[in-house]
């Protein structure tokens, strides 16, 4: 009994250490997204028609990362407690919390595995969100390194310099070296898709949304060569992977906190039997 009670404690304390170090990761994460939207203005997030999802967005992981630390201290302090009282009543706030957790978890995989990926199964126009993007990619293709705007262009930096048909453009650090330095074109308009397509572009070395262009369009022509794929199927590509991933992570945590919810029983039981056999104890001590 005095094993099985050890064990419980212990599968406690790791849940617990587990909320707490999922809660850091968060909050340092929030503290780097607030840190962009306060110094660099940043606003390349998914759109939503709700204030509550760019909200979410901006300032979700900030918030969620404090409350799962909070919930994690009371879990280690609810299961090292000496005091029943203090016990009882931080290992109920941990109790309820990893139950919460441990059902949004599940959820969360089944959503992850099993209707996720089919937001990026669809076409690349196919949303509010990819339409706008996709008809900002078109605007900038049009505009860049053409007539209306010639781009500062360094041949030498190309392997495949048969990419290069049709730009006009010049090595010249007084031209711009993407879209959003031309004159013509409405950077305020197309906002959304210039910041995303530049995280998209310098992380997956990708261009255009629907279809691949032969340049990369908003971070740096100068780059070269692009990968040759579309933004919309390397991050669809991606994003597969990384929800298949995340969401066997999100079951092994939901088994993990359902298991803490259920040993916390046990802890309860425990301590319980501790206060009556030491109430046993006195009795027979007065006797």
């Amino acid at each position: 009994m005095q094993l099985f009670s050890w064990l419980s404690q212990k599968i406690v304390q790791l849940s617990a250490i587990t909320i707490i170090s999922i809660g850091l990761t968060l909050l340092a994460y929030g503290i780097y997204l607030v840190s962009l939207i306060i110094f660099e203005n940043y606003d390349g997030y998914f759109q939503f028609d709700s204030d509550f999802g760019m909200f979410g967005q901006k300032y979700g992981a900030l918030i969620i990362g404090i409350s799962l630390i909070i919930i994690g201290i009371f879990g280690i302090l609810g299961s090292t407690a000496k005091k029943v009282c203090f016990q009882r009543g931080f290992l109920f706030l941990h109790h309820i919390s990893v139950l919460l957790f441990g059902i949004l978890f599940i959820i969360l995989f089944y959503l992850l595995i099993f209707q996720a990926k089919d937001y990026f199964g669809k076409s690349c126009e196919s949303t509010k969100n990819f339409k706008e993007l996709s008809d900002g990619v078109k605007s900038a293709n049009e505009s860049f390194c053409s007539i209306s705007c010639p781009c500062n262009l360094d041949p030498t930096k190309f392997k495949d310099k048969s990419v290069l048909k049709g730009k006009i453009g010049f090595s010249n650090s007084l031209l711009p070296s993407n879209v959003q330095d031309c004159i013509g074109f409405d950077s305020e308009k197309y906002k959304y898709p210039i910041q995303l397509m530049n995280i998209l572009e310098m992380n997956f070395s990708c261009s255009g949304w629907c279809t691949s262009t032969s340049i990369f369009v908003f971070s740096d022509i100068n780059r070269g060569n692009t990968s040759g794929l579309s933004c919309f199927n390397k991050f669809q590509n991606y994003y597969e992977d990384y929800v298949t991933i995340m969401g066997y992570i999100s079951l092994g945590l939901g088994i993990l906190f359902m298991l803490s919810f259920t040993f916390i029983f046990c802890l309860y039981c425990e301590k319980e039997n501790l206060k009556k056999k030491k109430a046993q104890e006195l009795r027979l001590l007065y006797q």
